[in-house]
């Protein structure tokens, strides 16, 4: 079986396995990783990725053999929280309150949605 060049260099580096945190987060050589591109990511959450080192120095991250986008976190940065539950209710609770908050919109009576659709019943209506 024949590989090429990407799948090669994927044999033939260094693997070891991480796994991810609640904001996607992994480290690795004393640095740290973040999953980035993934939507929410909560399906992530906890799974075990392979973080694979080419003799470049160039790193990569596969999950179930598909390479995933990730940024390499600046000392003393912060992740970027990934929304959980509890976040994903408040917002729902806060929307629904501006909507109840807003009142009731009705059109004008001479609005267009107010008139008849079809021609035969605007004649009946202007005569």
């Amino acid at each position: 079986m024949l590989h090429d060049a990407e799948e090669l260099d994927l044999i033939l580096c260094g693997q070891a396995t991480r796994k991810l945190s609640k904001n996607l987060t992994f480290k690795f050589e004393r640095r740290e990783y973040q999953l980035v591109g993934e939507g929410k990511g909560r399906r992530l959450r906890g799974a075990a990725v392979t973080v694979c080192k080419g003799f470049d120095g160039a790193a990569s991250v596969l999950l179930k053999g598909r390479k995933l986008a990730f940024r390499v976190l600046a000392e003393g940065e912060a992740a970027v929280p990934v929304a959980d539950e509890k976040d994903v209710r408040e917002r729902v609770d806060a929307a629904k309150a501006e909507q109840a908050a807003r009142p009731d919109w009705k059109p004008a009576p001479d609005h267009p949605w107010r008139r008849p659709f079809k021609p035969a019943a605007a004649e009946r209506a202007a005569a």
